[in-house]
């Protein structure tokens, strides 16, 4: 015992080294051992304010694991891309891909409410992301109960593929400025939405109208069909909105009365089609759709007569600005 307390007093130099050496090596030690913890980079998004947004899971997931969890792309050594979206079941459905730096699939999880309250999945979304950068949490963390999730395939991953879904509609409306008085028609349209795509949809109108006012004027019938891309979100349970946008063409038919030489003729006409439309689920996979549209047309027909004198006549000339306002059911279908 003196030996030792006399040889560390005679050399107090080397002791000061070899206690530097010993915490230097503990810290890195310390270091390493926090480093060796995986960091991610999320990408998440989130159809309604309801729900978690990123930061919200991010703050979650930190305080669930009690460290740092999050980095930006170029430090994280995973990358989670996530979602959550309102279903046609009514039920909110959250999906989470894992993916390493190069890019493979490492993983990937889905859950699904039990609910329509978006904010019953958070809960499950903060344990979701957290099992994806620390597997080991499932055994010691306690875990809300999740209604449905789909275990990340250690081989190859199953990616549920997307499917085509499509809608018939028929119905009436009624258009304003493309005939020369206002005007009742019949239209059918067909819609169909492919994956990773937006709505895709296909309106065929007929609009006939009654005479021209006065003793001479003429008899007009439109036929024709717009094709327009509507993409739209899910504002309700049962209650989509869409913002659509296309081109139309056709035919106008006229046809004069009350002169010396009544002729007939048809001409062909363009327009440029903007507008909304509202759908409304009824049951099961019937709805009823209402649109508005702002018709403008870039091949504008007219038509002219002589009155028997010698002078031309325009009997009518299409507006350069008309709407329609059309009420249609329909039927959905995948």
């Amino acid at each position: 015992m003196n030996t030792f307390a006399f040889a560390f007093n005679q050399r107090p130099v080397v002791n000061a080294i070899l206690i530097a050496a010993a915490l230097g090596t503990l810290s890195a030690t310390v270091s390493a051992g926090e480093r060796s913890l995986p960091l991610a980079a999320i990408h998440w998004t989130a159809a309604s304010a309801a729900c978690a947004d990123e930061a919200t899971v991010k703050r979650a997931v930190e305080r669930q694991l009690g460290r740092r969890v999050f980095a930006s792309d170029e430090h994280a050594d995973v990358h989670l891309y996530g979602d959550v979206a309102l279903g046609r079941d009514d039920r909110w459905h959250a999906s989470l891909v894992t993916r390493t730096k190069e890019g493979g699939v490492v993983g990937s999880r889905a859950i699904t409410s039990a609910t329509s309250d978006c904010s019953s999945l958070d809960a499950s979304v903060t344990l979701l992301v957290a099992l994806a950068v620390s597997p080991q949490v499932e055994r010691s963390a306690p875990a809300p109960a999740l209604p449905t999730i789909e275990r990340p395939v250690q081989s190859a991953p199953k990616i549920r593929k997307a499917s085509w879904e499509g809608a018939a509609r028929l119905g009436g409306g009624v258009a304003v400025g493309l005939l020369p008085a206002f005007a009742p028609g019949v239209i059918a349209g067909i819609e169909v939405r492919p994956p990773h795509f937006f709505p895709i949809d296909l309106s065929a109108p007929l609009w006939p109208s009654g005479d021209s006012s006065g003793s001479s004027g003429g008899r007009f019938l439109i036929g024709g069909a717009t094709l327009s891309v509507c993409p739209g979100t899910a504002v309700a349970p049962r209650l989509r909105v869409a913002l659509c946008g296309g081109v139309g063409v056709g035919a106008i038919w006229g046809r004069g009365f009350g002169f010396d030489a009544n002729r007939d003729a048809t001409k062909p006409f363009g327009t440029v089609d903007v507008g909304g439309r509202a759908e409304i689920e009824l049951a099961g996979p019937v709805f009823v759709a209402v649109a508005l549209r702002a018709i403008v047309p870039f091949v504008r027909p007219q038509f002219v007569v002589d009155d028997g004198g010698g002078r031309r006549q325009t009997i009518f000339a299409m507006s350069p600005l008309s709407g329609a306002l059309d009420l249609q059911t329909g039927v959905r279908f995948r």
